[in-house]
């Protein structure tokens, strides 16, 4: 779960929200923060994290373009 975003950072500028629970990351689920670094260290030169969340009992997919 996302516990805290800053409005000026990129992601929350791309539509990251605090209590947004991340459930998938580039289409493997991730149960824990660990698994969740571990897919973002395997993105490759594109820099693109694709997310699949859970905001407001809503399912949501949200495409990240990383610096």
């Amino acid at each position: 779960m996302v516990s805290q975003i800053t409005p000026e950072s990129p992601a929350y500028r791309q539509g990251l929200r605090s209590g947004d629970l991340i459930t998938e990351a580039n289409r493997t689920p991730v149960t824990s923060v660990q698994e969740f670094y571990a897919q973002l260290n395997q993105l490759g030169s594109e820099k693109v994290l694709l997310l699949n969340l859970i905001r407001d009992q809503q399912n949501l997919i949200l495409a990240l373009k990383l610096p």
